[in-house]
């Protein structure tokens, strides 16, 4: 009996230390991104598609693709969609340069954070997050209160801040949580083709998205 109580107790202290390491090595994924710097030269070639941003403003569509990247983290396994066409942009710019993309989702995610459109989410049955529920997270993540918004979070505000053409637009919704409807607070954008990037990837660091999958909501590919 001795025994069978002392093999549970070391049991238990195991699991302890196992949940401790992957907590440990999710903090550390979610710091690399926080503290992650993008190249400029790759900020510099959405201008190439938006030459109408200003040199300005390239620092708040990489504060949103940031943000993007928290958010797939809180999302853990679902996939999570993209509400912004500028930081759609930006995201695939910085993909094509394979070398650095790389090694940003080593750092941030322990293997490769992929970029597909919503067919192939659609097709494989991946769990999505709904664009309400990735502005709370983004909400959340800015220290924004998600049931009374003051300000819509820089996902959500980066296209009409940067005056894209056909860029999403989005209305300060009264609350969130509450099963509202998107069309009660996106102007534009929501429909059409979309992207998004998630999935999961179980390893001995922990969970946390990652994968090949995409999910619905404004974004185009």
């Amino acid at each position: 009996m001795k025994e069978i109580a002392l093999g549970f107790v070391a049991a238990i202290v195991t699991l302890i230390v196992i949940l401790a390491l992957r907590r440990r090595a999710v903090d550390r994924r979610v710091a690399f991104v926080r503290q992650y710097s993008f190249p400029y030269y790759i900020l510099e070639k959405i201008k190439s598609q938006y030459p109408t941003i200003p040199a300005s403003h390239f620092d708040l569509v990489a504060a949103a693709l940031r943000q993007y990247f928290l958010i797939a983290h809180s999302a853990r396994n679902k996939v999570v969609p993209m509400p912004s066409k500028v930081v759609d942009a930006l995201w695939h710019e910085f993909i094509l340069d394979t070398r650095e993309y790389t090694r940003f989702c080593a750092g941030a995610f322990g293997c490769f954070f992929h970029h597909t459109p919503t067919a192939s989410s659609t097709s494989s049955g991946a769990a999505s997050l709904s664009l309400e529920e990735t502005m709370i997270l983004a909400c959340t993540e800015e220290g924004i209160n998600p049931k009374h918004p003051s300000r819509l979070p820089i996902l959500f505000a980066i296209d009409e801040i940067t005056q894209i053409p056909g860029g999403n637009v989005y209305k300060l919704p009264k609350s969130l949580g509450r099963r509202t409807r998107g069309s009660q607070w996106a102007d534009s954008g929501c429909g059409g083709s979309a992207c998004g990037g998630g999935g999961s990837d179980h390893g001995a660091e922990g969970s946390h998205s990652c994968g090949g999958d995409s999910g619905g909501g404004c974004g185009g590919d």
